[in-house]
């Protein structure tokens, strides 16, 4: 048998291949007869690996790094440039990768690891270490928190009204209580506990989310990733948090908000991982699968819109290839289902390379089956890849609940439990608590440590004694003699060991693109916005045109014999200029509507608030151009004003009208962040602007102290200019038969304007100094201020409560409570139970509960971390 390589590639011209992603093919002729035999395995491989070669060998260096070589049916072989695949081939490398009756593509990541094992490069992992962690916050007494525009006020001059002594009633709360443990990668934790106990709260600041929130203390004695601080690298681009809420921009598909995430988190460390895969298997003499190859080339190098294969990849993984080019959907727009978006808040963030995942009651609203999924995804992220993974969850079914691998109980801010899953119900009924068979073992698990249900789990029969309320802290206590937490006391009592090399996990930089890059994704995702959100840019352009033809056929060729003629001609201006402030009041609510998910994202360290802000501004400025021009085109010419260059004006002063009241109004929403207080405060600003612009009073009418408003409004610059510009020119340098002078002069002067031209140049300079002023202050905002969020609340009944017990837990050891102490907490609407180690101290001597039912009680908390007794860690401060 002879074989020989062709010395030219066959295939397209080079620009057909380009268009096709790159591809170039390279042929192996062969001459045999019947009776030469098939050449085997090795010969095969070795004839692949020739061609292989060079094939790229005829590429320039550079490329050689981002090309693939995949063998074609008829003996040849083809090269893909890996940076710019279409989705076609994309979708093919997929599906000759992940076999058909598995119908997940769990077997991709199988074969990844397998090859990373065969050459001897592991992934990086990341080892998560708290210990001795307290998160408190500050609760506000009485409705503090209510979003009216008075609380809004207040929380905006804060610093001011604390100087003066005026500040709301606040009290201080700690949400998670001197909690330790450490979550390990390879390992599917589950998170659980009753609703208030601390889950997301753990979460978010596991995350590091939770670390610039002014409202938040965090306390602790490590808080670490492999051994380093959270001010050592970028904790939010080293972790992905999965939010219970699903947030998305409704207008974009599946496949857009994926493609987006990508291109925003890039790669991170598979860079490195690959080239180091490629240096040891070329050092061993290791040929990988070359469709695999392929495939880890695609997923990092690929670049620009619509190219990661990853995004194909999570896309396979999540179960959502059927739905990818549907839109997410909103409440205006039918979209993909709520288990599909629950899966798409998750490939969200898995897309990136974020090795650590903390996902935030991910079953809300979802079928057990489609949770079940979900977590099985997450999970062989974890079991495959070695991911460290926190889920946490409501109620999950019994058959979710087994896919975990251990299991962290919390209540009240405080973890009675963190080990295995198997041992959970025999460490209760060390307690005397039996799970009965028709329960659910996390059902029985969130209600065995809450006071009004703890009984009903409680054995007498077995025990021989009756029932006695055992608290968090007695639970706490009782685990700490376990060899589960006595083995992760002693690794949180050594330094972290790990390789060096799993740092890599670890991303240092603030964000993972450089900045026009991020900016380029936004304009693009912005400008996708606007088009699928035509029908709205189609309907004001639709309003525009119509209103202005009711303007101009109302006002149909005015005459202008008198000083009245000319107030009718200015009430048409200040109409004109009116219509375009008001268009920016929808701009508004459209923003308020998408701020959740810029600060989401902008925390997530996507991209900085500036890069979010610019698309913004910039891309509604041509929308403001053709209304402005419609308008100007019809009611200019249709009613009489001037018929000379002043039109050009005119026109200019409508433009900038709209500008500037858009870019008002969207500052106004990012600093309000909530539709009803930028609604409001927009309403106020309106009356001002239109009461101080010259035409519901005139300027000598306008009370002193109100002049400042007058000078320092863009509108009235914008009124006088349309004034001045009309009322100087020839046609109104008349005579005035009643009056004498000019009838222009005369209605200038009766509105109190001045009669100078150069009063329209000012109005553009301040008019443009005023946009360029309201749009540096809106990237200030987006970039920032936080999202808004309510914090708990405090009734002043229930304060006094508060303060009493702590005082008397506090004070002489007393344990006989008084009757409004030991009542069931009575706290404001939204606000979650008081009860902590205070409580749990009270109980456990006897003053929160005395009969068999534990009587439910919950008594108020109080303010500092250190109040209960000492966690299990023996070395931890009490």
């Amino acid at each position: 048998m002879a074989d020989y390589l062709g010395s030219t590639p066959t295939g397209d011209w080079p620009w057909q291949e380009r268009a096709r992603g790159g591809d170039r093919i390279y042929t192996l002729s062969t001459t045999s007869n019947a009776g030469v035999i098939r050449p085997s395995q090795e010969s095969r491989a070795a004839d692949f690996e020739a061609l292989k070669q060079a094939a790229l060998a005829e590429l320039h260096p550079k490329k050689q790094r981002t090309a693939a070589v995949l063998p074609t049916k008829d003996g040849s072989v083809k090269v893909l440039d890996t940076r710019k695949m279409d989705r076609h081939t994309r979708g093919e490398l997929l599906e000759s990768l992940a076999e058909e009756d598995t119908g997940s593509n769990l077997v991709i990541l199988q074969k990844l690891r397998a090859r990373m094992d065969k050459a001897g490069i592991q992934p990086p992992v990341v080892v998560v270490r708290y210990q001795n962690l307290s998160v408190l916050t500050t609760i506000m007494v009485g409705d503090q928190s209510v979003p009216t525009l008075t609380n809004f006020v207040k929380r905006m001059t804060g610093p001011l009204l604390k100087a003066i002594g005026k500040a709301p009633e606040t009290t201080s709360y700690p949400i998670i209580d001197n909690v330790s443990g450490v979550l390990r990668p390879g390992v599917l934790t589950l998170l659980l506990g009753p609703p208030g106990s601390g889950k997301t709260t753990l979460l978010k600041t596991l995350a590091g989310y939770n670390l610039r929130d002014p409202g938040l203390q965090i306390k602790s004695k490590e808080l670490t990733y492999n051994g380093k601080g959270f001010h050592q690298f970028r904790v939010e681009r080293s972790s992905a948090y999965i939010s219970q809420i699903d947030e998305h921009f409704g207008e974009l598909t599946v496949r857009e908000t994926f493609d987006f995430s990508a291109r925003c988190q890039a790669s991170g460390y598979r860079t490195t991982i690959i080239e180091r895969l490629a240096e040891a298997e070329k050092a061993q003499g290791i040929v990988p699968d070359p469709e695999l190859d392929a495939f880890m080339k695609a997923a990092i190098y690929a670049k620009g819109k619509d190219a990661s294969l990853q995004v194909d990849s999570t896309l396979g993984l999540l179960g959502l290839e059927g739905c990818a080019d549907t839109v997410v959907g909103n409440a205006m727009l039918r979209g993909i289902s709520g288990g599909q978006k629950k899966r798409v808040t998750t490939g969200e963030l898995v897309v990136g390379p974020a090795r650590v995942i903390f996902a935030d009651e991910i079953s809300t609203g979802l079928d057990s089956n489609t949770t079940y999924s979900i977590v099985k995804s997450i999970g062989n992220l974890a079991h495959v890849m070695d991911y460290t993974v926190l889920v946490g969850l409501l109620q999950p079914s019994p058959e979710t609940f087994d896919l975990f691998d251990e299991v962290i109980l919390i209540s009240n801010g405080r973890i009675p439990y963190h080990g295995p899953r198997e041992t959970v119900l025999e460490f209760f009924e060390s307690f005397g608590f039996n799970c009965p068979v028709r329960r659910g073992v996390a059902d029985f698990l969130q209600e065995v440590t809450t006071p009004s249900d703890q009984h009903k789990y409680w054995d007498a029969a077995a025990l021989g004694k009756p029932f006695r309320y055992q608290t968090v802290q007695m639970i706490e206590n009782r685990f700490a003699e376990t060899p589960a937490w006595k083995s992760m006391a002693e690794e949180l009592s050594n330094p972290y060991g790990g390789p060096e090399e799993n740092n890599l996990a670890l991303q240092t930089a603030h964000y993972a693109q450089k900045h026009g890059e991020l900016l380029r994704a936004n304009f693009w995702r912005q400008v996708v916005l606007l088009v699928r959100n035509k029908i709205f840019s189609i309907i004001r352009t639709t309003q525009v045109l119509i209103m202005a033809l009711v303007v101009a056929t109302v006002f149909w060729k005015e005459s202008k014999e008198n000083v009245q003629d000319g107030n009718l001609f200015f009430g048409v201006m200040f109409y004109s200029l009116l219509y375009q402030l008001l268009g920016g009041i929808s701009e508004m609510h459209i923003l308020v509507e998408r701020l959740p998910v810029m600060f989401r994202q902008r925390d997530a360290k996507f991209y900085p608030g500036w890069a979010f802000a610019l698309p913004v501004i910039i891309l509604r400025i041509p929308f403001s151009l053709i209304e402005a021009t419609i308008w100007s085109l019809i009611v200019y010419w249709v009613v009489g004003f001037s018929r000379s260059v002043r039109f050009l004006m005119f026109w200019v002063q409508l433009f900038l009208a709209n500008v500037w009241s858009v870019q008002m109004f969207v500052l106004i929403a990012a600093v309000a962040r909530n539709d009803t207080i930028a609604t409001a405060a927009g309403s106020f600003f309106l009356l001002i602007f239109i009461n101080l612009s010259g035409f519901v009073l005139n300027t000598s009418d306008i009370p002193p102290w109100w002049l400042g408003g007058f000078w320092g409004n863009p509108f009235s610059y914008a009124t006088r200019a349309l004034a001045i510009n009309e009322f100087t020119s020839s046609q109104w340098d008349v005579p005035d038969p009643v009056n004498g002078g000019t009838l222009g002069a005369n209605v200038l002067a009766f509105r109190g304007f001045q009669s100078a031209y150069w009063w329209c140049w000012v109005a553009i300079g301040f008019i443009i100094g005023s946009f360029v002023l309201n749009a540096c202050a809106f990237v200030a905002a987006i970039t920032f201020l936080g999202a808004p969020h309510s914090k708990p609340t405090m009734t002043e009944e229930y304060l006094e409560e508060y303060d009493l017990a702590r005082r008397v837990l506090s004070g002489s050891g007393r344990t006989d409570l008084p009757a409004s102490v030991r009542t069931a907490s009575r706290l404001a609407p939204g606000s979650r139970p008081a009860s902590g180690p205070l409580a749990a101290k009270a109980a456990e001597t006897g003053a929160a509960s005395s009969g068999p039912a534990g009587d439910g009680t919950a008594l108020p908390v109080a303010g500092a971390a250190g109040d209960g007794a000492a966690p299990p860690d023996a070395g931890a401060a009490g």
